[in-house]
């Protein structure tokens, strides 16, 4: 029995052979899809045409079949099943199993004009066409011998044009028609039948063919459909009747799939071909390119960061390191848009991959205008690397570091040629030669570079190490010294290394190192993280002629070696290892020869700059100093010569030491805010003595400047620097420079001229002078010891009086001071209120002088009320030699009658709170008649101290009198006073009082006034002048006074303690 396959594949066999066919075929497909929209209408239609068409035809069967539109039951069931089956896969999931039952057995009739038609049309089964390329493919089967011979095309034809009908559309609601067009195939009803016999192997033989071994399958399902079948009204049901096979036998084409997508794409899309075609082709382009540009792109994307590298060890041949640091990832750094994205994606897919150098990578180093050079060799360990974009890869690892020792001595000796007061960039390139292992692939790289650029400061660049302490010993022919220094910062270091010969140089003129001494230094063991100290002895016997001599620029090497240590605070010099047979066993040879090759420059701090300088002054004695300030009008300066010693504690350990430095041309600038406020001009003859005696802590510096002169450039500065020093000496003093032009340099080992050394931005605490605790203005005013000799009255008016005060004071500073030719003027207060004025005429104050005559105008003002009160008040105490009494003094406005400059300068001074001693007048010695008063810290026996004014009393008790002694400093005028009421006591008892005013006139000098009468208190009063007859008390006495002379008054209230009143009978 003929397969189902050779039947069907001789009907398409005489159907590929009418070509005319096949193009009408194509034609209709397009009516095809539109009419399967319609299903649903169609299928009703074709119901009611069915039913009418059974109702109506009374033929039998036999004849049924043989008639045009004749449609067995079965055929009709599968038939409409598959068209079902269209119409469920066209339609919304909601119509699914919405159908009657009975419209699965409906048949529509064709009209018989398009019968022909539908004969022409390809075996369609749902919405597949059977096409020219499954024609072909059966085509091919069929020449390959694999398929019996087929039906003639003519038969063919014949029974396609017997079985097709044609099935009337369903007419729409609006009564128009859209046709439909629907291939059946009609068989007649003795091949209607089921087979299940398996096919006999002549059948398959076409399974054998080579290009189509795989293409047909036997075993799929019933439901799946067969390309050849898929545009078919016939199911597969109906296949398997017409070809005689038995129900539940299928037949399905392994090809399927690939048919279906070699017809979308090649048949029904081309322009998708071709765009899939050209993307594939794009992407191969992008990825051959990359790949080329690979370790390109890598060294733009991959951002290495190394963050520490210790030291472990040092072996013979480099070091063991621990490398800590960072690999970050970022594609943005690419700047081509494909190669930025390809790469995102490759690593986004790729994710991590493994790096495994294959030898060891090497390490390049180069900076501007030095070539490249190849420093160093290290072994690193596999490093897992992640290539997603944006992330950050942490290393850590251990590797064996070897230098190379040729080419990084090279490199060091080009380093000391650089400039190392600027930036030094450094360009830092690793040759990495490995292979890169990830879970898809494994890739052997070319040798790649990767970069790093750093740049290291000046202060970078630096050995970090500085002198912590130093010791000094002078002989007569050597200084020897012992250096204590420490590394500055913490080195992440481990290493041990044995004492050191080290050749210790400066460069002369021509920059060629001259050995300066011998020094070593002793065992050290550098840990890593910690500070590390170290001992380093020297021994200079003397200093090279050639570092004496003068270059181009006027300066000595030694000169400039001076001037850097103590105006830089920087010990300059170049340093190597000796090359000896000590060193070279205590170093580990690659060291030995870096460090003994070349000199290198060393530039350690000294901290100097950090001394206390007011420790440094332990005490000083002035021999002499003289400060003379000319008359200019324009401008203010003094001329000073000083002879003084001055007791230093130096903050190094020193012994033996003879220094001298002569010839000083020196500028000492005090600055302000960085503005210059005080000039000292050092000239001439001035010798400055150092000597350090052996075991002594202390040393002595004698100073003999003979010519040194002042220059005041901002006297407001000044001005303000010298009141704060006089009322708080324990005050910063502003920053000083110090300009020295010219020295000499007396040493044991070098006498030498220092020229052009600079000591900027020093700063100096002041030590307040100490005087038992007292304050040093009081202690000033007591040692001035003020004795008046003599007041004139001059001229006085209602509100103002002028008087001239002669008077005696003890200088107790050795030192001179002259103003000549001008008049200095000060203005006094007493509780913030100015009362009067003082000024003095050229001034001139001896140097230690004692009992110097001076002479000031002196007035009293009151010109409103506020004044008269605390003038008053002021007086009163003054006459009553009232203890604490205090004022204060400042420059008046203008303080100076011939210099503005100078008149500035005062006006900024004002000393507050000045006690005013006990007034002495009279001869030189105390016990003269003549001098009356006591210093402020005077007593008699306990008792407190008296007024100069009011000297004695006599208490007449029986006739109730007063005799009083009293004193008229006015040497030329008379004192009118009015006694308004007067009372005294003793210990808080009252005596006597006087209860009417008593008008007394007080000629100059000593004045015993008449009887006074006075009324004696009863009581204890009485009692206590009884028991003191022919005696004397101690008393206390209260007066309110009013006071005249010439036209200027004022009223008093005297309360002076201690006076001695003789009581009589």
């Amino acid at each position: 029995m003929p397969s189902l396959y050779s039947k069907v594949k001789d009907k398409l066999t005489s159907n590929s052979e009418n070509g005319e066919r096949l193009s009408r075929t194509n034609s209709l497909r397009s009516s095809l899809s539109h009419t399967l929209s319609r299903k649903d209408k169609r299928r009703s239609s074709g119901g009611e045409n069915r039913l009418d068409r059974k109702s109506t035809d009374s033929r039998p069967d036999s004849e049924l079949a043989l008639s045009p539109g004749f449609r067995p039951q079965k055929v009709e069931a599968a038939a409409d099943d598959a068209t079902a089956a269209d119409t469920t896969a066209d339609e919304a999931p909601n119509d699914v199993g919405t159908k009657e039952p009975h419209e699965a057995g409906k048949q529509t009739a064709i009209p018989p004009e398009r019968a022909e038609t539908e004969a022409l049309a390809p075996i369609t089964t749902g919405n597949a066409v059977v096409d020219e390329g499954s024609l072909r493919h059966t085509q091919k089967s069929q020449q390959n011998g694999s398929i019996g011979q087929s039906k003639s095309s003519q038969e063919f034809n014949h029974e396609v044009s017997e079985t097709k009908e044609l099935r009337n559309p369903s007419a729409q609601l609006d009564g128009t028609t859209a046709p439909e067009v629907s291939s059946q195939i009609k068989i007649a009803p003795h091949l209607i039948q089921a087979s299940s016999t398996p096919l006999q192997e002549s059948q398959g033989a076409y399974l054998n063919d080579s290009d189509s071994h795989d293409s047909i399958n036997s075993d799929l399902p019933p439901s799946e459909h067969s390309p050849l079948l898929s545009n078919s009204v016939a199911g597969y049901t109906d296949l398997e009747n017409w070809g005689g096979r038995d129900d539940g036998e299928t037949f399905h084409n392994r090809n399927s799939v690939l048919g279906q997508i070699y017809d979308y794409l090649f048949r029904k899309n081309p322009w998708s071909t071709f765009s899939i075609v050209f993307l594939l082709v794009v992407l191969c382009v992008i990825t051959v390119s990359t790949i080329s540009q690979i370790e390109t792109l890598l060294n733009q994307a991959v951002l290495p960061d190394l963050q520490s590298v210790s030291v472990l060890d040092v072996t013979d041949s480099g070091m063991s390191v621990h490398v800590i640091g960072s690999i970050y990832v970022e594609y943005e750094q690419i700047s081509n848009y494909f190669y930025r994205n390809t790469l995102k994606l490759a690593g986004l897919l790729i994710g991590g991959v493994t790096v495994v150098p294959k030898r060891e990578c090497l390490v390049f180093v180069s900076t501007n205008g030095l070539p490249n050079k190849h420093v160093l060799d290290i072994f690193p360990p596999e490093l897992s690397v992640d290539l997603i974009d944006r992330r950050i890869t942490e290393i850590d690892f251990i590797s064996e570091a070897e230098f190379m020792q040729h080419e990084i001595i090279e490199f060091a000796r080009s380093l000391t040629l650089i400039n190392r007061l600027e930036p030094l960039p450094l360009d830092i390139e690793v040759v990495v030669d490995s292979r890169i292992i990830s879970k898809f692939f494994h890739y052997n790289t070319q040798p790649m570079s990767i970069y790093q650029h750093i740049e290291l400061l000046p202060g970078d660049m630096e050995i970090p190490i500085q002198i912590e302490d130093l010791d000094v010993n002078m002989g007569k022919s050597s200084v020897s010294l012992e250096v204590v220094a420490s590394t500055v910062k913490v080195l992440p270091l481990k290493f041990e290394i044995n004492s050191i010969e080290w050749d210790i140089a400066l460069p002369n003129c021509q920059k060629e190192p001259k050995i300066l001494g011998e020094w070593i230094s002793d065992a050290v063991e550098f840990l890593p993280n910690e500070r590390t100290v170290f001992l380093v002895h020297g021994n200079v016997k003397e200093v090279p002629k050639p570092l004496l001599e003068v270059c181009l620029d006027g300066l000595s090497p030694f000169n400039k070696f001076t001037n850097k240590l103590i105006g830089e605070n920087t010990l300059s010099v170049l340093a190597k290892v000796r090359k000896s047979r000590a060193n070279e066993e205590a170093l580990p040879p690659w060291l030995y020869n870096i460090l003994s090759s070349t000199f290198y420059p060393l530039d350690t701090p000294v901290p100097i700059s950090d001394i206390d300088y007011s420790n440094l002054v332990l005490n000083y004695a002035v021999d002499g100093v003289s400060i003379v300030v000319p008359n200019k009008k324009w401008g203010l300066s003094a001329q000073m010569a000083a002879n003084m010693t001055v007791d230093l504690q130096l903050p190094f350990k020193a012994t033996n030491i003879n220094a001298s430095i002569s010839e000083v041309v020196a500028t000492l600038d005090i600055l302000d805010d960085s503005d210059e406020t005080l000039e000292v001009m050092i000239e001439g003859n001035n010798q400055f003595d150092l000597h350090y005696p052996d075991n002594s802590l202390n040393g002595t510096v004698t100073i003999n400047a003979s010519n040194v002169e002042l220059q005041v450039l901002s006297p407001e500065e000044v001005g303000c620097l010298l009141n704060d020093i006089l009322n708080n000496l324990n005050v910063d003093l502003p920053l000083w420079n110090l300009n020295l032009e010219l020295a000499l340099l007396n040493l044991p080992i070098v006498s030498t001229t220092i020229r052009h050394l600079k000591l900027t931005h020093r700063n100096i605490k002041s030590n307040s002078i100490n005087n038992d605790g007292e304050d040093y203005l009081d202690w000033l005013i007591r040692a001035i010891d003020l004795r008046i000799d003599e007041i004139l009255y001059v001229n006085s008016n209602k509100t103002h009086i002028d008087l001239l005060v002669d008077f005696k004071v003890t200088n107790p500073f050795n030192f001179l001071l002259r103003v000549p030719d001008d008049i200095l003027r000060f203005d006094y207060f007493y509780n913030g209120t100015s009362i009067g004025t003082v000024a003095v005429r050229d001034v001139s104050i001896l140097s230690g002088a004692k009992d110097y005559d001076m002479s000031v105008w002196m007035s009293i003002s009151c010109q409103d009320t506020k004044q008269r009160i605390f003038a008053e008040e002021f007086i009163s105490k003054v006459i009553s030699a009232a203890d604490g009494t205090r004022l204060s003094v400042s420059g008046h406005r203008p303080a100076s009658k011939n210099n503005p400059f100078l008149s500035t300068l005062l006006e900024q001074i004002k000393l507050d709170e000045l006690r005013v001693p006990v007034i002495r007048f009279g001869g030189d010695n105390d016990d003269d008649d003549d001098a009356v008063g006591r210093r402020s810290d005077d007593s008699e026996d306990g008792q407190p101290r008296k007024s100069p004014f009011l000297i004695d009393a006599t208490i007449h008790v029986l006739t109730s009198e007063i005799e009083i002694t009293v004193f008229n400093p006015l040497a030329n005028v008379e004192i009118m006073a009015e006694i308004l009421k007067c009372q005294a006591s003793y210990k808080g008892e009252m005596l006597a009082y006087i209860d009417r005013s008593e008008l007394m006139l007080i000629p100059p000098g000593i004045y015993k006034s008449p009887r006074i009468p006075i009324k004696i208190s009863q009581g204890i009063g009485s009692d206590i002048l009884r028991r003191a007859m022919n005696g004397n008390l101690f008393v206390e006495v209260t007066a309110d006074l009013g006071v005249r002379i010439d036209k200027f008054s004022m009223q008093l209230l005297y309360h002076g303690s201690g006076l001695s009143a003789t009581v009589k009978l």
